[in-house]
Formats: C-alpha cells, structure tokens, sequence
C-alpha cells in the first residue's frame, strides 16, 4: 500500500484548498471591498496592486497574441477564406461604430472658454479676490 505524500498529510481528510482562480476573485472582492469601506485611507496599498496587474499584463498580453498567431498560423487556406468572408464586415462595423463615437463625442464636447484671468490691478485689490474664492 503507498504511503501518503506529504500533501496529503497536511491537508486533513475532507478539507479542500480553494484552487488559485477562486484565491485571485477572492482577493479582487475583498480589495473592492477594502476600497469601499476604508475609502482614502487604504491607498498605501495601491503600489501592490499596480504591481500586480503590471505583473499580469505582461503575462497575459504575449501569451493572448502568441495563441492567436498560433491559431491564424495552423489555418488551411479554407478555413481562412471563410474566416475573411464572415470577419471582414465585423471589422469594418466596429471601425464604423468607433469613428462615429469618436464623431459623436467631439460634436457633444463644447469648446473650452478661454480662462478667467484677474490681475490685482483689474480685480480691485486682494479683497476682491478672495471674495472670488470664497463665496459669501
């Protein structure tokens, strides 16, 4: 009869560990939570996640590209054509649907003023003034 690993021996009979995708939305729920609830004051932490999802990106971003070259690479010329075929109107609808929000976007956005600039010899003194930044 095999003797237990060491594995085994620590983790007691019906008790599982939860696996690392559950401890990763764990984690992002409870700094979610911690951001809520401490608000301001949990933003001494913020390094380690900005260090975290650095740490992602560049671990998932090569892998995503290099599974799609991987895939468009082992085509056979068929299923490529059929590909060009059905992908090519959802490229040129998703170019269309950008470029009119970017349109859409610029025609709501009013222009910019030109900004208020009051000297203290225009302003009448620095009573003036500070009655400007502090409403009565």
């Amino acid at each position: 009869m095999p003797e237990p690993s060491n594995a085994s021996a620590s983790n007691p009979v019906g008790e599982r560990k939860p696996n690392l995708s559950w401890r990763i939305l764990g984690a992002a729920v409870a700094g979610v939570a911690c951001g809520v609830f401490f608000g301001e004051s949990a933003s001494v932490v913020e390094p380690i996640g900005a260090v975290y999802i650095a740490l992602l990106q560049m671990a998932v971003f090569p892998f995503l590209v290099s599974s799609l070259l991987h895939g468009l690479g082992s085509m056979n010329s068929a299923m490529a054509l059929k590909l060009f075929r059905f992908g090519w109107p959802v490229f040129v609808l998703a170019w269309a649907g950008t470029l009119a929000a970017l349109a859409l976007v610029a025609w709501a956005i009013p222009e910019a003023r030109p900004p208020l600039v009051i000297t203290a010899e225009e302003g009448g003194g620095v009573s003036r003034w500070v009655s400007l930044l502090v409403p009565a």
